[in-house]
């Protein structure tokens, strides 16, 4: 029973980081994370979740409504990966957009501040105020890069030896 449901999973390995990913088509991909999610730790729920939104978001021509059933991008870009690899392709592609995030609020924060000098004083309350805003998102992006950082490091150093 267990070999059944796992069928198409690569379950004969007992880490599911490493189970392949069935994706010839739209309806594929569906039955396979119909069937493979309830088996995965929540954590790695979340992960491929997560990850299969940064993918999709990132995929050129992709629709996520599309039910292209040939050459469909996303499939072609999951079909017979692991777990692993599509989990770590999704974290990075959300690490370098939160960067990406931060490099924005850091130039914005700088670039105030140089308006701020020569603002005249009745603006500078404005200023503060946007001050304090640019700064309190820098720090809850700069909060949320740690684990996700964490996270990529230990699957990257969970990868089978080749």
């Amino acid at each position: 029973m267990v070999v059944t449901l796992f069928a198409g999973c690569s379950a004969h390995d007992p880490d599911p980081l490493n189970w392949q990913i069935e994706a010839k088509n739209p309806e594929t991909l569906g039955e396979w994370m119909q069937k493979t999610m309830p088996l995965l730790p929540s954590e790695l729920q979340e992960d491929l979740a997560e990850s299969y939104t940064n993918i999709v978001a990132r995929t050129p021509g992709s629709d996520a409504s599309s039910d292209e059933q040939i050459n469909n991008p996303v499939c072609l870009r999951l079909n017979h990966r692991t777990l692993r690899e599509v989990i770590l392709e999704g974290l990075q592609i959300g690490r370098d957009a939160l960067n990406t995030r931060i490099d924005l609020l850091r130039n914005s924060e700088i670039a105030l501040l140089k308006q701020e000098e020569d603002a005249p004083p009745d603006r500078l309350v404005i200023y503060e105020k946007r001050l304090k805003e640019y700064r309190a998102a820098l720090e809850y992006a700069n909060k949320e890069l740690v684990p996700l950082q964490k996270r990529i490091d230990m699957l990257l150093a969970t990868r089978p030896k080749e």
